[in-house]
């Protein structure tokens, strides 16, 4: 085989010389990225290992905020204790007021409904003629639930609008069943 030489020496080396910086800028290029690639891998391991770290932290550690004095946990408990018997003593009122609806006639018009523990009630009405307050006395003494009541006699001689006020004495068991 027969070499020819087209090219003068002089450009034959720097042909050379320019392939041979074209494969070491080819390859910094590489390295360069590789190195890139490598920090952002060991940038996400210490990210992901500092998070691991705070975890266990703060699994194994104690906390001033979790530590609980004997005295504090003795006035929680009395708390505690006084709640219950607030909530042994409470009777659900809400019962009666469906009951107390009922005995009601439709011209009178309820304004006041107070009770206390007793079973001492007092209602406050219009009524809007008599014949409305003599049903409402006779739907309360038909009814069983109550055991007095008082209505002055000057609400009884009042033809219409007649403001009402009553104070019961109710049985209690029965209005709450």
């Amino acid at each position: 085989m027969i070499w020819l030489n087209l090219l003068p020496p002089r450009e034959r080396t720097e042909l050379r010389l320019l392939r041979l910086y074209l494969v070491l800028k080819e390859l910094i290029f590489l390295l360069l990225v590789g190195l890139i690639a490598m920090a952002i891998i060991l940038l996400l391991a210490k990210h992901n290992l500092q998070l691991q770290l705070a975890e266990v932290i703060s699994d194994t550690t104690l906390t001033s905020g979790v530590v609980f004095s004997n005295n504090e946990i003795r006035s929680f408990k009395a708390q505690l204790v006084r709640l219950q018997q607030i909530q042994d003593a409470e009777r659900p009122w809400t019962r009666m007021i469906p009951k107390l609806l009922d005995l009601l006639p439709p011209g009178l018009t309820l304004n006041e409904l107070a009770v206390d523990s007793g079973g001492n009630l007092t209602i406050g009405a219009i009524a809007a003629t008599r014949d409305d307050l003599l049903r409402l006395r006779d739907r309360l003494n038909e009814s069983g639930l109550v055991e007095r009541f008082d209505i002055s006699l000057d609400e009884l001689l009042r033809r219409t609008n007649i403001t009402v006020t009553l104070k019961l004495k109710a049985d209690v068991a029965k209005l709450l069943q």
